[in-house]
Formats: structure tokens, C-alpha cells, sequence
């Protein structure tokens, strides 16, 4: 829904004030319509037509008693008031000036250095490029410490970018580690969508940057992306589909250069095996991880996966073919060397370790333990952890008469229900 002839869109003076900029960058929807109200003369009501929101929602986020979160809302703000796609970490709008299509022009013969010159002219300088690898590596290593809601505008933004210098004629050195670039921010995208919850999006951004990677003819990004996505499959109870991705990721990198990555992808094969019931092909999985691990670079990039990775892994995997003395002491020594600030992580380990407890019959232990792991995921749990979370919970129900179960059922289920959230 979008307003009527009466509502004029925000001016563009506003889209350069450095505290709209800002707004938009972190996506403060209060402050967005706090600023289009005083410097854009937009009342409230007009607010709620143009957005499709309706005066009441608008005023509750001006009042601080809802948040905008969803991305089909932010995408209708956008439009409805005429906030340009880049400032709030979207594609470029369809109501955006576009540039002219060269291929609609008469066609004209093409001389030889016509040809020459688009094979070496580069839209983007190799210190810019560099800088969006380097970008594009720290929003990688961010993932584990921060929330979704945080990193996503960044990387779109970031994408944004990189889909203009491809859209434009490059060196095919440049082209090609442009696509790199690509292929590295759709499989994060990918990630971020999948905690997010929404399934079909994550799909489609693994999507391309499985593409990416042919394009790039980089059988290592590919591997990167079936990997990522195999997690997802995990998590989603899929251990099928998750070995099928992760058996051609270890084929596309066994023998490589990146040892690393070759460990990090045969150790989530393994906890895929586990899950489907091949204790077997998991815990020979487990050894080519180590031995991979054991030859690796220094850790850099996309590649940060180390032993206290692989330590939290083989502990899920002994928790998975019902080795839990094994799996609660291995998740205790790999919470013991993980990071604090990766609360994903962190959460999801100590779930696990929850269950462990469960199966040794330290029922009341374990509730404090998964309580321990809420604390660690706070207010910001994303798909994977409320998966997790939940199975948890159905692990608990045959105590539902205990106090700390339900308490741990009442205060899971409070988490999964805020903060509040405008859908779109």
C-alpha cells in the first residue's frame, strides 16, 4: 500500500544529512520517521499511508513500543517515502533513475580496440577491490559475534557495491575477484537469512553463490557455500541433504591448498554422519578433520575455523551416537577455549552440553546448564539456537512435573517471543 497524489516523498536534502544517513544505516526506523517528520514535513498519518503501515504502527515506533525489523517493511518504507535502496542496505529501488542500457543503442560495427579496451579497462581500481575483500573477510569473522539484524545492512550494502562493478565492463583479473567477492557475501547472506528463519531467501543467496563460485571457477568458494548451507540442513534436522552438500564440498577441496578449510568442511560431514546414524564414517570424518587442521595455514578470512571448532564438533558428534560421558566432557573443554564473544557458538555447545546432562539423568543440572545457554544468546536467538532450544525443551518433557522445567519452558518461550517485531 503507498499513499496518494497529496503525499510528497522525503526531499533529497534529507537523504544527506548525516544523521538521516546514519538512521537509515542502522536501520533506526524511529529515527527515520522521526527525521522525515521534522526536516521532510511528514505527519504521522501521512507516514502510515505512504508506508502502508497505518498512523497507529507509525506512531507506536515513534513511541518506542514496536521495532522494524522485518525486511519486507523496511523495503516498503523505503518506497513509500523514497528512501534510495543503498542508504538502508537494499538493491537498488525500481522507482530509482536507472542507467541507460548501452545494448538498447543502435549496434555499431566493433573495431578491434574497441574490444581491447573493455577486455583491460577496469570499473574499480585493485585498492578499492582490496578493500572490499578486506570488507567482506570482516564481515565474515563478525558472524559469530554479531546479531543478524546488525550485520545484514552492511552486507547488502557492501553487495550493493559489488553488483555495480559487475554490471560494468572490467579487466578479467578484476571480473574475476570481483565475482570472488560475490560469491562470499551471498553465502553469508545466505547464513544470515537462514537465522533470520526465513528459508526461501537463504536458499536462493546460497544459490548464487554457488554460481558465483563456477563463475570464478573457484572450487574452493563452491565448497564454502555447499558447506554453509549444509548447516542450515543440519539444524533443520536434514542430515541427509546436509551430507550430500558436505561429500562434495570435502571432493572439491581434498588435495587443495586450503587445509584448513578441507577440516572445517570434514568435520561438519562428520556431524552430519553422526546425525544420520554413522557413528562409523563420523568419527573417520573426525580424524581427517584433525589431521587436516594439523597442516593448515594461519587462520585468516573465511577460514577461521580451528581447534576449538573442531573440539566443540567432535563433542556434538559423540553426543550424537550416544557417547554423552565423552560428549560433556569434550563440549566442556571446547567452551573453554571458545571465544567469549561468539555467543552463537557458545550457545549452541552449551545446549549440548545440556544434553549430555539430560542423559546421564541430571535433570535438574541440566535445566541451570540451558538456562546458562539462553543467558549466553540473550535476547538475540537466532534460528539454529531457538531450534535447538526447542529440542531441548522436547528432550525435557517427560519431567514437566519439575519447577526448573518449567521454568526453563516459560522463560525459552518468552525469549522466542520477543522483542517485538513488525512483519511484513
Amino acid at each position: 500500500m503507498s499513499g496518494d497524489a497529496r503525499d510528497p516523498k522525503i526531499p533529497s536534502s534529507l537523504t544527506r544529512r548525516p544523521e538521516f544517513v546514519d538512521a537509515c544505516a542502522s536501520r533506526n526506523m524511529l529515527e527515520v520517521f522521526r527525521l522525515s517528520s521534522k526536516y521532510g514535513g511528514l505527519s504521522t498519518a501521512a507516514l502510515g499511508r505512504m508506508t502502508g503501515l497505518g498512523p497507529g504502527r507509525v506512531r507506536e515506533v515513534l513511541n518506542g513500543k514496536r521495532t522494524i525489523k522485518g525486511f519486507d517493511v523496511i523495503e516498503a518504507v523505503a518506497d513509500g517515502i523514497g528512501i534510495p535502496g543503498n542508504l538502508l542496505g537494499l538493491a537498488t529501488r525500481p522507482w530509482e533513475p536507472q542507467v541507460a542500457d548501452e545494448q538498447s543503442s543502435p549496434q555499431k560495427e566493433l573495431q578491434a580496440w574497441q574490444l581491447a579496451d573493455a577486455l583491460t579497462r577496469s570499473s574499480v581500481s585493485s585498492t578499492a577491490l582490496a578493500q572490499m575483500e578486506r570488507a567482506a573477510m570482516q564481515l565474515a569473522g563478525l558472524y559469530p559475534s554479531t546479531s543478524p539484524e546488525q550485520l545484514m545492512p552492511q552486507v547488502l550494502s557492501l553487495s550493493s557495491r559489488v553488483h555495480e562493478v559487475l554490471s560494468m565492463p572490467s579487466a578479467l583479473r578484476i571480473r574475476r575477484r570481483t565475482i570472488q567477492v560475490a560469491g562470499i557475501l551471498a553465502g553469508l547472506a545466505g547464513h544470515i537469512y537462514l537465522d533470520l528463519g526465513d528459508r526461501d531467501r537463504s536458499a536462493s543467496f546460497y544459490e548464487v553463490g554457488r554460481i558465483a563460485g563456477e563463475e570464478a571457477e573457484d572450487d574452493g568458494l563452491i565448497a564454502w557455500v555447499l558447506t554453509m548451507q549444509s548447516i542450515g540442513q543440519f539444524f533443520e534436522g536434514e542430515p541427509a541433504s546436509a551430507v550430500e552438500y558436505l561429500e562434495q564440498a570435502a571432493r572439491l577441496t581434498q588435495g587443495g591448498s586450503n587445509q584448513r578449510r578441507h577440516a572445517w568442511v570434514t568435520a561438519q560431514l562428520a556431524r552430519a554422519y553422526a546425525m544420520s546414524g554413522d557413528s562409523n564414517a563420523a568419527l573417520r570424518s573426525l580424524e581427517r578433520a584433525s589431521s587436516s587442521l594439523e597442516g593448515a595455514d594461519d587462520a585468516g578470512g573465511i577460514d577461521f575455523f580451528d581447534q576449538a571448532r573442531l573440539s566443540g564438533i567432535a563433542g556434538t558428534c559423540n553426543l550424537l551416537i550416544g557417547q554423552s560421558a565423552a560428549a560433556s566432557r569434550i563440549l566442556a573443554e571446547a567452551l573453554n577455549r571458545r571465544a567469549p564473544e561468539d555467543y552463537k557458538g557458545r550457545a549452541l555447545l552449551t545446549m549440548d552440553l545440556a544434553s549430555c546432562l539430560i542423559a546421564e539423568g541430571e535433570v535438574e543440572e541440566a535445566c541451570s546448564v540451558a538456562g546458562a545457554a539462553l543467558n549466553v544468546a540473550s535476547d538475540s536467538i537466532v534460528q539454529p539456537i531457538a531450534i535447538r532450544a526447542r529440542a531441548l525443551r522436547q528432550e525435557l518433557h517427560q519431567w514437566s512435573e519439575l519447577g526448573s522445567v518449567q521454568a526453563f519452558g516459560e522463560r525459552l518461550q518468552a525469549q522466542l517471543s520477543s522483542p517485538a517485531t513488525l512483519e511484513g
